[in-house]
């Protein structure tokens, strides 16, 4: 298993309580590490490759406002690459094509209203150009990563309470 990422952005020391707490539950633990693992290192990227999943979940995280996520997903963000480097500091490419911006008008609607998703707005990304695996991928990047932020302010909160 990798380490615990979660535990490592909350700024939880491996002998904290909270830390410990989490320790309890390892399932919960691994099952978070290896969701990560699938969702942003999948064995078969089916076109979202892990340069632009990296963009994107460090795209999401800037707009739940979580610096600490964004800067990590940032990391995978090759540095010469200005386009996804932009992606990821949450601009939009001049020169982007009709996928891609879709692809970026879907990810920031999603993670800033979902509930006001509807079927019509997954199938534009259909008509867009996209397939339906990079659909999925995409819908199971943007559900693990806003997850992942509730999860970390879910410690903070915790780490903080007296």
């Amino acid at each position: 298993m990798n380490a615990d990422v979660l535990n490592t952005l909350a700024g939880l020391a491996p002998e904290s309580e909270l830390a410990a707490i989490r320790a309890r539950r390892p399932e919960f633990v691994e099952g978070a590490e290896n969701c990560r693992a699938a969702v942003i290192e999948p064995k078969v990227d089916v076109g979202l490759g892990l340069p632009l999943r990296s963009a994107l979940a460090a795209r999401m995280a800037r707009l739940n406002g979580d610096e600490r996520l964004a800067a990590h997903y940032r990391a995978g963000v090759p540095k010469d690459d200005a386009e996804l480097v932009l992606i990821a500091d949450g601009g939009f490419p001049q020169g982007a094509d009709r996928r891609l911006r879709a692809i970026l008008r879907h990810v920031d609607f999603i993670t800033v209203a979902p509930r006001a998703c509807t079927r019509s707005d997954t199938e534009r990304l259909v008509a867009e150009g996209l397939t339906v695996p990079e659909v999925v991928a995409l819908a199971e990047l943007i559900g693990f990563l806003n997850f992942e932020v509730r999860i970390l302010a879910t410690l903070d909160l915790l780490r903080d309470t007296p």
